[in-house]
C-alpha cells in the first residue's frame, strides 16, 4: 500500500526566534532534501498558514497571539507529501504570580510558581510530569497545588525531574539560610531537591526525614544556599519525590566569599519609525570589586535581524529595526562569574505599544452543559500603559 511517507522528499524546519512579543512576529524556514517538491505548506497547529512554491522555502509568521505555538511544514510532491519537524514559538512572557517579584530575605509560598502571560505554563515556569492537577490550588495547572490549612498553598504528588520556576528580587548577595515547611508520609522520607539559578546549583541537595504522614507538616532548616543580588528566577528542581512542600523563608546569614558583577542593560527603548536605529545602554553594569568587565549583548527575539555595531562594547548602537519589539539580552563577566540582564526596545509609528491579551480560561473545546455560566478569564499586558478595560464578546455580540 502507497502511503503519504513512500515520496523522496523531506524537510527540517527552524525558526530565526523561538520566542515572540504577543503580536510580534518570527521567520520561519524550510531546509529540504529530494528533487520533484511542488510546494512546501506551513502550518501553526492545525491551522495552514501559507505555501512557498519555489526555494528558498520561507514564510513571516505575523500578529503572533499569546500562547505555545507549534510549527511545521508539508512537503509535498504533487498531492502526496511528508510531514517535518515541529518548532514551538512562545509568544508572551513568564512572570510572577502575584506580579511581583518574591523580595529576598522573605518567604515564598510554594504553590505561588510563576505563572506564564499565554495560559498553561509547562515548560516554561515549570515542568510536571502529568497533566492532571490532584491538588485544588490553580486547577488550570498541572502542578499538583493545594491549599491547606495553616499552611498556605503547597505542592504534593512530586516525582523525579519536576520543577518550579520563582521570580525573586535578592536585597543583597549573600550566603541565606532557608526553613521551610514539608510533610512526607513515605518511610524513607522525601527528596532530595535542590536550588538552581541560570542552570547553576546554588544549593547542597536536600532531603527530608518521614513526617509519619502526608497531611503532618513539619519544619526543616538548612544551610548555605548561595543567592546574587538582584531580580532572577529561581529553580527548584525535585531529583527524588515522595514529600509535599510549603512555604521557604530565605534570611541573609553572610556575605559571599566573592563578589560578583552585576549586569544593567538600561530602561527599555522606545523608536518612533521612520527612525531604524537606537542605542543600547549598558554602561550601569559594574563590578563591586572594581575589576574590568567584559560585555556581550545578544537578540532573543525581535520581527527582524538587529545589527549591532559592536556588541562587544557597553553601548552599541543598533540598526535594521522594523515596527515591533525586540528583546535583547546583555551579558557581562569578570572573567570568573557572569551576571545577565534584559531589556526591550519598543518600534513603532507612535511611540505607544499596542496591549496584549489572552482568554487563559476555559481552554479551547471545553464543554459546558446548556444554561450553564461560564466564567471566562484573560491576561492582559501592556508595556508602556495600563489597562484601563477589558471587553468581551459572543462573536460580534458584546456581552460586557
Amino acid at each position: 500500500m502507497a502511503t503519504s511517507r513512500d515520496i523522496n522528499a523531506t524537510g527540517v524546519i527552524s525558526s530565526d526566534f523561538n520566542q515572540a512579543y504577543p503580536g510580534g512576529s518570527v521567520n520561519l524556514s524550510l531546509e529540504v532534501t529530494g528533487t520533484g517538491i511542488t510546494n512546501v505548506e506551513f502550518f501553526d497547529g492545525a491551522t495552514s498558514i501559507g505555501q512557498d512554491t519555489s526555494a528558498p522555502y520561507e514564510i513571516e509568521v505575523a500578529d503572533l497571539t499569546l500562547g505555545v505555538h507549534g510549527m511545521y511544514a508539508k512537503v509535498y510532491i504533487n498531492q502526496e507529501f511528508n510531514v517535518s519537524n515541529i518548532v514551538t514559538i512562545q509568544v508572551g512572557e513568564q512572570v510572577p504570580y502575584l506580579g511581583t517579584p518574591f523580595e529576598i530575605p522573605g518567604t515564598i509560598e510554594a504553590g505561588f510558581y510563576d505563572k506564564f502571560e499565554g495560559g498553561v505554563g509547562q515548560n516554561i515556569s515549570y515542568l510536571d510530569m502529568s497533566q492532571i492537577n490532584e491538588g485544588d490550588f490553580r486547577a488550570t495547572e498541572y502542578v499538583d497545588a493545594a491549599s491547606v490549612t495553616n499552611e498556605g498553598a503547597t505542592v504534593g504528588w512530586n516525582s523525579i525531574g519536576e520543577w518550579l520556576e520563582y521570580t525573586i528580587n535578592v536585597e543583597t548577595a549573600g550566603i541565606y539560610d532557608l526553613s521551610f515547611r514539608y510533610a512526607s508520609g513515605n518511610s524513607n522520607g522525601g527528596g532530595p531537591f535542590h536550588f538552581e539559578i541560570d542552570g547553576n546549583t546554588t544549593s547542597s541537595s536536600i532531603s527530608m526525614q518521614t513526617t509519619g504522614d502526608w497531611d503532618s507538616w513539619s519544619t526543616k532548616n538548612v544551610t548555605n544556599i548561595e543567592l546574587r543580588e538582584g531580580e532572577q528566577i529561581l529553580r527548584l528542581f525535585i531529583d527524588e519525590g515522595e514529600f509535599n512542600i510549603g512555604k521557604m523563608t530565605f534570611s541573609f546569614a553572610s556575605a559571599l566569599s566573592y563578589s560578583p558583577p552585576i549586569a544593567n542593560a538600561g530602561d527599555n527603548v522606545t523608536v518612533i519609525l521612520p527612525e531604524t536605529t537606537a542605542t543600547l545602554d549598558g554602561t550601569l553594569s559594574n563590578d563591586p570589586e572594581g575589576e574590568s568587565i567584559t560585555y556581550n549583548w545578544e537578540q532573543v527575539y525581535g520581527p527582524s535581524i538587529i545589527s549591532f555595531s559592536d556588541n562587544l562594547t557597553a553601548s552599541p548602537e543598533i540598526s535594521n529595526l522594523v515596527d515591533g519589539v525586540y528583546k535583547c539580552k546583555l551579558t557581562v563577566s569578570d572573567g570568573s562569574y557572569t551576571d545577565t540582564d534584559e531589556v526591550l526596545v519598543i518600534v513603532s509609528q507612535t511611540g505607544n505599544s499596542t496591549p496584549s491579551i489572552s482568554i487563559t480560561s476555559p481552554s479551547e473545546g471545553t464543554s459546558f452543559e446548556e444554561g450553564s455560566g461560564i466564567n471566562i478569564t484573560t491576561s492582559v499586558s501592556d508595556l508602556d500603559g495600563s489597562i484601563t478595560l477589558v471587553e468581551f464578546y459572543d462573536d460580534t455580540q458584546k456581552n460586557r
